[in-house]
This record gives C-alpha cells, structure tokens and sequence, in this order.
C-alpha cells in the first residue's frame, strides 16, 4: 500500500494520533477497533457522524480523501467573521464530502 508522505514519519513509522496514522489505522483494523479510535479523534460534536458504514466508505475511497475527510472530524470548522464596516458578501458552493465517494 502506497501512503501518504508526511513530515510526521519518524524513523520509519508514523506518529501516532495523526491524520496519517489514522487513515492507516482505519485500513489496518477490525471494523470495531476503527470507529472507537476514529470517535476518539474526532471533534466532540462530530462523534457521532463515525458509524460502521463510514468506516466503509473511507476504507473504499482513495487515500487522500479519506485524509481530507478524517483531518475534517479532527479539526475545529473554520470562519470567516467581519468586524464594523469592513463587511464583504461572499459566493459560495457547500457540498458534504460523502457525495463525492
């Protein structure tokens, strides 16, 4: 298996609780192992989106969506807030990232 490079590769191993280790560890393990230590990594109010059939999914998609995914749970969402006057209306398209595995 080809995975990804990362600058979180010590001596030839992951770093473990990483975005990388966890799409390995995904793919390495029982079904059940896997949504436990995914839950864990999660975000505390997206916990619940780790199910078995996500499991699934991640393990068929290609690898660096299935990293994009994973650092998406782990990782605070990010806004955009405009302070007094300096306001700016912005376009844009919100897709979920299961509608493209």
């Amino acid at each position: 298996m080809n995975y990804l490079q990362s600058d979180k590769i010590r001596n030839g191993k992951w770093k473990s609780w990483t975005t990388e280790w966890m799409v390995r560890r995904i793919k390495d393990q029982r079904e059940e192992i896997a949504v436990r230590d995914l839950t864990k990594f999660a975000k505390k109010g997206r916990r619940q989106e780790v199910t078995r059939e996500l499991i699934k999914l991640l393990n068929q998609a290609d690898e660096r969506q299935t990293q994009w995914y994973i650092d998406n749970l782990h990782n605070a969402p990010r806004t955009i807030q405009a302070m007094g006057k300096n306001q700016i209306d912005l376009t844009g398209v919100v897709t979920t990232y299961l509608r493209h595995l």
